[in-house]
């Protein structure tokens, strides 16, 4: 009768064997996997770092050439969309509004994911209507209110769209666009308002 030894299988031997069969493929393999999460971890210290300097220069930034500096050097980070809205805010202070809204755009574009993504549009909304361009201004509050429903920009874009059809003269459109605000928005200062601006609709 044959022992336990006789009858169970040569582990070591397997593996020694499996080895020398595919040793060069695991060698390679395990290289493969190693540089990758050599480029990875040089990756993320990286950005870590970029993101950091770009950070400080943000922080030291006071004029619009300061601002484009930042958005140059730092293309695609969250500083460089930071600086498009606080550059795109000093020219539509000094009125210089057609240069305010191509930096707004150009934030809309680029930064779909930044956290300020919702702000940018809004901004951009207040901007066109400053600069007396109010149907595009209208649509860009409407784009607000759709693309970022639950943030805090999208009351405020739908107030004063709201606003926008009661300048026009579009008694019934504003009427509805408030009554919109106080459904959406119940709770909300926004709600108030709304119920304010609604009296001042012509009769």
């Amino acid at each position: 009768m044959p022992t336990e030894s006789e009858v169970a299988p040569d582990h070591a031997f397997e593996a020694h064997v499996f080895w020398e069969q595919h040793k060069s493929k695991i060698i390679l393999y395990a290289g493969l996997v190693i540089a990758a999460l050599v480029i990875f971890a040089t990756y993320q210290y990286t950005s870590e770092q970029r993101a950091a300097a770009a950070s400080t220069a943000l922080a030291q930034a006071a004029k619009p050439e300061d601002y484009r500096q930042v958005i140059e050097k730092y293309p695609r980070t969250v500083a460089a969309g930071d600086a498009y809205l606080l550059l795109a805010k000093q020219l539509r202070d000094d009125q210089k509004y057609d240069d305010a809204i191509a930096a707004l755009r150009t934030f809309t574009q680029q930064f779909e994911k930044h956290p300020l993504a919702s702000t940018g549009w809004l901004s951009l909304g207040q901007t066109l209507e400053a600069a007396g361009k109010t149907d595009e201004a209208a649509d860009t509050y409407q784009q607000v209110t759709t693309k970022f429903p639950d943030s805090y920009s999208a009351p405020i874009a739908a107030l004063a769209q709201a606003n926008l059809l009661r300048a026009k003269g579009k008694i019934d459109d504003a009427k509805r666009a408030y009554e919109n605000v106080v459904a959406q928005y119940p709770e909300s200062y926004f709600a108030q308002q709304a119920l304010r601006d609604m009296k001042l609709l012509r009769k």
